[in-house]
């Protein structure tokens, strides 16, 4: 044999022990590796033998521990990797400027049954529909309530001027109908505040006499057919007032009266008089369902008991009747 036949033949030996076999993963395995694979097998089933018998190794139970130790590791890696992306993920998304073309989330409101608070998850960033002035919102009592200072001050404002005020300040849209029952429903409230203020009259002129020595303060009433209490007069002389009158000002007294034009109607009654520099001092005021000839003698009678008037000879009284 010749020795290129020989070296021929050695090639297709080597060729023949390196022939390629697959596993069950179709991974190529030369000779070495077949064998070393093989071996394993064979300690797997003699270990699944061994298992199914219920016998157990020291290489078992330092296989289990390992394992189990390994999985221990994988779940707290697991556990940091997870609460670092959320935090990282968080601050990212807060630097992240929204884009005003950018789809806006949604918002989402949920009240909490057991505190008894809203919670906002979620909020539009920005808003891209235009403005048309509507408002659901803006309903008869809102009106009231937001007019209820202006209708006390000025009770005859009209709804025409209310849709407008609502107009420029808010920039809503409002109709006719509704800013008159806001306006109706504000100046009832108005209404029931003065019946209020009225019930407590009394009380305010036992403040006057405590707080002002000195001081008169008289709330007149009669009885109607079902036996209440109806007003008919209010007068007011402060003790200061009175006393410095008689003993530094002329002795002046000009009478006058005015009408009330608020919700509740009546005529306000006054005397005032001059001091040195000539100006006017108001000395006592009441206030009376109407100007009439008994409601002046009435008003006359308490100034002339509050200022020790007596005759009236040293006194001159001066009204604007006096110029007819």
């Amino acid at each position: 044999m010749t020795d290129k036949e020989r070296e021929t033949e050695l090639r297709e030996e080597n060729a023949e022990e390196r022939e390629a076999v697959r596993n069950d993963e179709g991974v190529v395995l030369v000779g070495d590796e077949r064998g070393e694979i093989e071996s394993a097998d064979t300690m797997v089933e003699t270990e699944k033998k061994d298992l199914e018998g219920g016998y157990e190794t020291e290489d078992e139970e330092d296989m289990k521990s390992g394992k189990r130790e390994k999985m221990d590791e994988a779940e707290d890696t697991l556990g940091r990797f997870e609460y670092e992306i959320e935090e990282s993920v968080a601050d990212f998304e807060d630097e992240i400027p929204t884009e005003r073309n950018e789809i806006p989330e949604s918002s989402d409101d949920s009240s909490e049954d057991e505190i008894d608070k809203w919670l906002l998850k979620t909020k539009y960033k920005y808003h891209s529909c235009t403005p048309n002035g509507k408002c659901k919102l803006l309903k008869s009592p809102v009106i009231a309530r937001l007019f209820l200072d202006k209708l006390r001050q000025k009770a005859d404002l009209m709804p025409e001027e209310i849709q407008q005020i609502i107009k420029e300040k808010w920039k809503i849209v409002s109709t006719r109908n509704q800013c008159q029952r806001g306006r109706l429903l504000a100046l009832k409230w108005l209404e029931k505040e003065y019946e209020e203020q009225f019930a407590h009259l009394r009380g305010y002129t036992h403040e006057i006499m405590v707080t002002n020595q000195g001081s008169t303060a008289i709330v007149d009433t009669y009885k109607n057919k079902a036996g209440e209490d109806v007003f008919k007069g209010f007068y007011v002389c402060f003790g200061v007032l009175r006393d410095t009158w008689r003993g530094y000002c002329r002795p002046i007294i000009r009478l006058d009266g005015t009408f009330l034009k608020r919700a509740v109607k009546g005529v306000l009654l006054t005397a005032v008089g001059h001091d040195a520099n000539n100006q006017i001092y108001p000395i006592a005021w009441a206030v009376v369902q109407s100007e009439t000839t008994d409601s002046w003698l009435w008003f006359i009678k308490k100034i002339k008991d509050d200022l020790v008037l007596q005759d009236g000879n040293r006194f001159v009284i001066i009204s604007d009747r006096s110029k007819d």
